[in-house]
């Protein structure tokens, strides 16, 4: 049987036909999401919002939808950063890099903790302790009067052990306040991890949320997403290729999808 040989107008043709496709796709999923944007169930009643995350730059790469949404609302909105992001001995230039990210997505500089603690490395390897990561963050939600709490769920959006530990530490809230001296009187809350192909189908993600319904979306306009990439671009020291690759392709620069951690919830994750 002859085979015609591929040419190069049949490889433009293919090429044409696809990416009017891709186009066409990326046109239905901004439709889809600005649509989506005014009909989302964000967090209600929140006042006063504490932000933990791990790392400077966790609040840029993970987190910008739900910040940028809520500083436009009127939330008071807290960062508590359990370390300096010392892993490559940058911690003073990575903690100045937070404060202009913070800047410019609109958290003052009096809402942001950095802690620097000899028991909590900046190591991917490294687990933290439970409670005292519980203690730290109890400790600060409760002397700012913040009514919610929000970090990462069980496996941390990458799975970096320091993520996995502030989860470890959200489920320890739930148990006997007798035996923790911990009264909970807040609400918690864990952006989603997704698997990897809805982690990096960026914008998409915000159209296939219809068919991975999560309880709370938050979603960016263009303008927001300006905002937060100018955010990131302030992580100059953690501006390699990959994480220019993960700025233009991470559904977390589009769009954050939240649950609550409930005390059922906790004690399901903590028989898993």
């Amino acid at each position: 049987m002859f085979l015609m040989e591929p040419t190069l107008e049949l490889w433009l043709t293919v090429a044409a036909i696809t990416s009017i496709f891709f186009g066409l796709f990326i046109a239905l999923a901004v439709i889809i999401c600005s649509r989506k944007r005014r009909t989302a169930k964000q967090l209600g009643g929140v006042e006063r919002l504490l932000l933990v995350t791990a790392h400077p730059d966790d609040e840029s790469m993970f987190f910008g939808p739900l910040i940028v949404n809520e500083i436009e609302r009127g939330t008071d909105v807290y960062l508590l950063c359990l370390s300096t992001g010392d892993y490559y001995r940058e911690g003073s230039r990575r903690k100045a890099e937070l404060l202009n990210a913070c800047r410019s997505l609109g958290i003052p500089a009096g809402n942001i903790t950095v802690i620097q603690h000899g028991l909590l490395p900046d190591n991917p390897k490294k687990r933290w302790n439970d409670r005292l990561v519980a203690n730290l963050i109890y400790k600060y939600v409760t002397s700012l009067n913040c009514d919610t709490v929000v970090s990462f769920d069980h496996y941390g959006v990458t799975g970096h052990s320091n993520h996995v530990s502030i989860f470890d530490a959200l489920l320890y809230f739930f148990e006997d306040p007798a035996e923790t001296g911990l009264k909970i009187d807040f609400r918690v809350f864990m952006l989603e991890s997704v698997n990897i192909l809805r982690k990096y189908s960026g914008l998409l993600d915000g159209a296939f949320g219809y068919l991975w319904p999560s309880t709370y979306v938050y979603l960016l306009t263009p303008d927001q997403r300006r905002k937060l990439d100018l955010a990131m671009t302030q992580h100059g020291s953690q501006l390699t290729w990959l994480r220019r690759l993960h700025c233009r392709f991470s559904r977390y620069m589009y769009v954050n999808t939240l649950n609550e951690l409930t005390e059922e919830k906790a004690e399901t994750d903590k028989n898993e």
